[in-house]
Formats: C-alpha cells, sequence, structure tokens
C-alpha cells in the first residue's frame, strides 16, 4: 500500500475497513475517480456561478471524502455547500474551487 501521509487519515481507514491493503487501496482509487470528476464539476459550476449545482457536488464530494478519512477535502467541501446554500458571496467561491482542486493534486500525489 502506498505511504498516505497527511490528506488521507490512516488511521480512519484501518479502523473502519479492517488492515486489508489491497481494499483500502481499491477505495481510494475509486474516491480519486469520484472526486476528479466532481471537482471538474465544480470546476465547471463556479464560472459562472451556478449555486444549485455548486452545492450538490459539494455536499457529494463532502460525503466520499468523509468516507475515505480525507479531512481537509471534507472541510473545504463543507464550507463550499454551505457558501452554495446560502447563495452568497460568489467571490469566495472560486477560491474555494482553487483549494479543493490543490488539495485533490495533494491526494492524487499521495495516492502514485
Amino acid at each position: 500500500m502506498a505511504q498516505i501521509n497527511g490528506v488521507i487519515n490512516q488511521d480512519y481507514l484501518r479502523e473502519t475497513f479492517g488492515d486489508d491493503p489491497e481494499f483500502i487501496q481499491e477505495l481510494l482509487g475509486l474516491y480519486l475517480r469520484d472526486a476528479q470528476e466532481r471537482v471538474a464539476a465544480l470546476r465547471e459550476a463556479s464560472q459562472p456561478v451556478q449555486w444549485e449545482r455548486l452545492r450538490h457536488e459539494a455536499h457529494q464530494l463532502k460525503g466520499a471524502s468523509a468516507n475515505v478519512g480525507a479531512d481537509g477535502m471534507r472541510h473545504l467541501a463543507q464550507q463550499l455547500e454551505e457558501l452554495a446554500s446560502h447563495e452568497q458571496n460568489p467571490e469566495q467561491v472560486a477560491g474555494l474551487v482553487q483549494s479543493i482542486t490543490s488539495t485533490l493534486a495533494q491526494v492524487a500525489q499521495e495516492l502514485g
């Protein structure tokens, strides 16, 4: 199993799914593919701002990230979901989407 530090909570994965490196790698691979699709959708929905689509994609990303212990990504997605739910501060959307994109790159790098 690839060494995963910081972006993915290894302790959470082992506590939740047991010590099965092959299963965890498969799960993380599925998460990464899904997250890449969600982040692409978030980028599309941010220019121009499509509040409902942003809220939906951020909510889905938040849940998927929580399921695999991607705590930083979950937190960013939650912030974006809340922002989109209130349909306020469109100037903050681009920054959050950029932070989510950067975090996704870190996840991809750590997963090799």
